[in-house]
């Protein structure tokens, strides 16, 4: 006789209990991404807007704990999901993910009418004259938000406190805060959480990640806020660089938290274009980009494999003999090789010295 259990004596035994790291997913949310896994169970964790109170999210830590690398996660995320994102760098530091998405620095002090991409570096200004800068650009995204023509927006603002200390701009940035919501426009934004900043716009944010912190201001600062418990806010110190709790506000009253195991480290692959004495550097993905709609699937894949098998740093002459042998057009070489920013000298050169040694294999 078989030792069986009737399933209804079995449900009657075993002890029923809620996991302490509650999952935050919806699988009819299109703009839901992955965020990263718990510490303590790996459970998945996603950024669900449509369930949150308002897309804004604030990332706080110290230098070194992670910030920068979850910026860097989060813009590429949202681009992938069809977000407009706008970057104010201050010191920078996100030209690299600028140049792999393919965008140019934005040379206005204001907004463009149409874009998908827009990146603002500060750095290039003097000290002095980048607050005034950046008070242009956000004063136009007020004036397009106020007039409802900026929609679908992530805004990326890393070392926030610099706006954040100045009056006028502080101002715009407590605007969007307030009326972004409407539009679906985001602030994402990064900061130390020192004692000098005011919180206020912080702590009105619909998600919130704590990355390692230390100090008795901050300390007393998430005390007073209510958003971490005693004995979460003493394990702050001892995180490890991009570990960090996620707090996430929804509409139904609910505050999900969960502490997140060390997020991958954010890398954009660069490589070497050679071009005789000039070097120019740029991304597979840029490259790939514009070779598949003008060579086709068949030939985007055969320059990737040669970018790789060059160890990231190729002849610009490699590339259009490769494109002449699998015939490819030379108005089309000459159309792609420009695309990726290459002078027509270089061009040229690199188109005579093609023919001579497919000449010399013939």
């Amino acid at each position: 006789m078989p030792n069986i259990i009737p399933s209804m004596y079995l449900s009657e035994k075993m002890a029923y209990f809620e996991p302490s790291e509650p999952l935050c997913t919806d699988n009819d949310d299109l703009e839901l991404f992955y965020i990263g896994k718990t510490l303590k169970y790996r459970a998945p964790i996603f950024y669900s807007p449509k369930k949150l109170v308002n897309p804004h999210i604030a990332l706080v830590g110290t230098t070194g704990s992670g910030k920068t690398n979850m910026m860097l996660n989060l813009i590429m995320k949202f681009y992938s999901i069809g977000k407009k994102i706008v970057i104010i760098d201050w010191s920078g530091e996100y030209s690299a993910i600028a140049q792999a998405l393919g965008v140019e620095e934005l040379e206005t002090k204001k907004l463009p009418v149409s874009y998908t991409v827009a990146y603002v570096n500060l750095s290039k200004h003097e000290p002095k004259d980048r607050m005034a800068y950046s008070f242009s650009i956000l004063k136009s995204i007020t004036s397009e938000l106020a007039q409802g023509r900026i929609r679908n927006t992530a805004i990326f603002i890393d070392e926030v406190w610099h706006f954040i200390a100045d009056s006028s701009t502080k101002s715009h940035i407590s605007v969007i805060f307030r009326e972004g919501r409407k539009y679906d426009v985001g602030m994402v934004i990064a900061t130390q959480l020192s004692g000098d900043i005011d919180n206020e716009i912080i702590y009105n944010s619909g998600t919130i990640l704590i990355f390692k912190l230390y100090g008795s201001e901050n300390i007393k600062t998430l005390k007073l806020s209510m958003l971490l418990e005693d004995d979460e806010i003493a394990i702050l110190p001892e995180l490890e660089q991009g570990s960090c709790y996620s707090i996430m506000l929804e509409k139904n009253g609910l505050v999900r938290k969960a502490a997140l195991k060390r997020i991958q480290k954010f890398s954009i692959n660069f490589f070497i274009l050679r071009c005789d004495a000039m070097e120019y550097k740029m991304t597979k993905r840029s490259i790939m980009e514009i070779a598949g709609p003008v060579f086709g699937k068949d030939i985007e894949a055969k320059l990737d494999f040669l970018i790789e098998s060059g160890m990231r740093s190729i002849n610009i002459d490699k590339i259009t003999i490769l494109l002449m042998q699998n015939g490819c057009s030379r108005e089309k070489i000459v159309y792609f090789l420009r695309r990726l920013g290459i002078g027509d000298i270089f061009i040229a050169d690199s188109i005579k010295s093609a023919l001579l040694k497919i000449g010399e294999l013939k």
